[in-house]
């Protein structure tokens, strides 16, 4: 009984620890014809961005690809009149500022970056500082929900898991045979 108790709580524990934080692939294309790509951690219960692995590729005074990996600003934040939802930086301080057309992170399950083709006031950019100051605006984008990918804890104890219940049938069975 012991043993059936500590399985299921450890499934249940398992099944809690990762369930708020989604990986989502990012591509997209800046006029100019840069690109993005890469990829963005978003926990959607608490609207933050945890990690970001971002990528430019092609703008000519950066290397190519330049990783935006620093977060500046992790939750959106208003700034002139626009609605900005992650703010990422490179190594050389280039910026990589990003709209997106939800509302929200909370909840957040992928969707469409804001860009030049964006009714609305939000818009996202990339503010190259390297020559000076240039500025390119994003011209189409999406942030999409990546595969999800079992980690190889979660193999262990999956396998730990089936591995108990099949010893715990067993017993069963052995024990209904002697009574």
């Amino acid at each position: 009984m012991l043993l059936r108790l500590a399985l299921l709580g450890g499934v249940l524990n398992l099944a809690a620890a990762h369930a708020d934080v989604l990986t989502f692939d990012a591509s997209g294309l800046f006029d100019g014809g840069y690109t993005l790509g890469g990829t963005v951690r978003i926990d959607n219960t608490l609207g933050t961005v945890i990690a970001s692995n971002l990528t430019i590729s092609g703008a000519p005074a950066l290397p190519s690809p330049d990783s935006f990996t620093a977060i500046l600003a992790a939750t959106p934040t208003q700034l002139g009149g626009g609605t900005f939802d992650f703010n990422v930086e490179d190594s050389s301080g280039n910026i990589f500022s990003s709209g997106l057309t939800a509302s929200t992170l909370v909840g957040f399950t992928g969707g469409v970056f804001c860009s030049n083709q964006t009714p609305n006031s939000c818009g996202s950019a990339l503010e190259d500082f390297s020559n000076g100051f240039s500025f390119y605006s994003l011209q189409s984008g999406t942030l999409s929900l990546a595969n999800a990918v079992p980690e190889p804890s979660t193999w262990a104890m999956m396998i730990l898991g089936f591995c108990g219940l099949g010893v715990m049938a067993r017993r069963g069975k052995a024990a209904t045979r002697f009574a």
